[in-house]
């Protein structure tokens, strides 16, 4: 279980809008509050305040619910400490496995010497407060029934298969997405995937309609079909309302060219028609990414990401092509960091042409570093040197992986070293 406060969670939701659970929110007391795909808006944050709850928790990707819900409502306590009245929430057995007192047992006089004679260092009783937290969370869930007493819109659930993964976020902001489909099954397919993730979808029945309306609407991202796409997007990058807008194109694998003119058109990224549920969640992500719209709290990490460590350190390196004549747009930087699988640098540049040629998880053919980019079939090698011991000059041959906006107006650049076991994901910075 992942501790988070109430604070915290008021404050991003009045920071980003509306969050979406992933996993399960729970209170103290192990009253299952939201399940994985509710999304917790404003009057949730409301709600919460006005029942007084200070924390709840969040299950982990992976862990089982019915185990992690024993480790709430419950607390520790010396056997010295514990009183009549107290309810064990596990067996107390003998260093042999004989059992002494079972759990659910209610403490009275005559156990006390068995608990405090027991070889345990401490008991687990359920929570002494524990009818007081029940009332808390009951307070919470009716105030919000009262509130969501309308009739709601049919969604069909979606069954939700987690895959394995180095990184799962447990909370994530709430998109709206604006979609625009003349074919009414995939736009209901779509439609209904996302509003079974939480998100927030608007319909309409064309690409040029969807477009007309992004003024009002106020979307995040939009949605579109790539046979109704090229005559919207200029569109799109040449309004000054809507130049930042994220826009996701729904393609069929096999159209590579159309696909490539369409993200050289104003499109961030793809998706496959129709895409698969664990895609389009990493998509609507991604797109919250490029637009810095991120939740506040660390990620559950399902294993190590980088197989190098990295070590700080200090100097300048030199960013070069000596296949060509023409400068790069940047060709120096200050070294944060180094290891065997990359190196992270910091440098100041001007801005890019289109500060929206971003992709989710890659580098947009429009941005200028593309032709080093490794998902370019005709990229370059980009040449890192940087001092060695000695005073030696190293110098190593890398390809970018991944560009993406940082805060405060700056770039992260993944560069990925040829010839590891593995690409190695790291960060490169650049402040305009």
């Amino acid at each position: 279980m992942k501790e988070i406060t109430t604070d915290l969670l008021r404050l991003e939701i009045n920071r980003l809008g509306a969050l979406v659970v992933e996993t399960a929110l729970f209170h103290p007391s192990g009253v299952k509050l939201h399940s994985a795909g509710q999304p917790l808006t404003l009057a949730h944050a409301r709600f919460l305040h006005e029942s007084g709850i200070l924390k709840l928790y969040m299950l982990e990707f992976g862990e089982d619910e019915r185990t992690a819900r024993r480790s709430l409502g419950v607390e520790m306590t010396l056997p010295a400490k514990v009183v009549p009245g107290d309810t064990l929430a596990e067996d107390i057995r003998t260093p042999a496995g004989d059992l002494v007192l079972g759990a659910e047992t209610v403490v009275d006089e005559s156990m006390l010497e068995k608990i405090r004679t027991a070889s345990v260092l401490a008991v687990r009783i359920r929570h002494r407060k524990l009818p007081i937290l029940m009332k808390e969370a009951e307070g919470y869930l009716a105030i919000n029934r009262e509130s969501t007493a309308v009739p709601k819109e049919a969604v069909t659930r979606i069954m939700r298969m987690v895959t394995s993964a180095p990184v799962r976020y447990l909370l994530i902001p709430r998109a709206r997405v604006l979609m625009g489909m003349a074919d009414d099954l995939m736009r209901t397919l779509l439609a209904n995937a996302l509003k079974s993730e939480g998100h927030e979808v608007v319909e309409r029945n064309s690409a040029g309609a969807a477009v007309d309306d992004a003024h009002q609407e106020r979307p995040h991202i939009l949605l579109i079909d790539l046979a109704e796409a090229l005559p919207v997007l200029g569109r799109i990058r040449g309004n000054e309302g809507l130049r930042n807008l994220t826009v996701l194109v729904c393609a069929e694998a096999d159209k590579t060219s159309q696909i490539q003119h369409a993200l050289y058109s104003g499109a961030n990224d793809w998706l496959p028609r129709p895409p698969s549920r664990d895609l389009l969640s990493d998509r609507i992500k991604g797109c919250q990414d490029l637009l810095l719209r991120r939740v506040l709290m660390m990620p559950s990490l399902g294993g190590e990401r980088r197989r190098h460590p990295r070590d700080t350190a200090k100097g300048e390196c030199a960013l070069k092509d000596f296949t060509q004549s023409k400068p790069l747009p940047v060709s120096t930087g200050d070294i944060i960091d180094l290891s065997e699988g990359g190196i992270r640098i910091a440098y100041n540049v001007p801005r890019w042409p289109y500060p929206w040629a971003y992709s989710t998880h890659g580098v947009h053919p429009r941005h200028p570093f593309f032709p080093y980019a490794i998902s370019n079939p005709m990229g370059q090698e980009l040449r890192i040197l940087f001092p060695g011991p000695g005073g030696a000059s190293i110098e190593k041959i890398a390809r970018i992986a991944h560009l993406a906006p940082g805060v405060n107006n700056l770039e992260v650049m993944g560069l990925s070293f040829p010839g590891a076991a593995e690409p190695k994901r790291v960060t490169t910075i650049r402040k305009f």
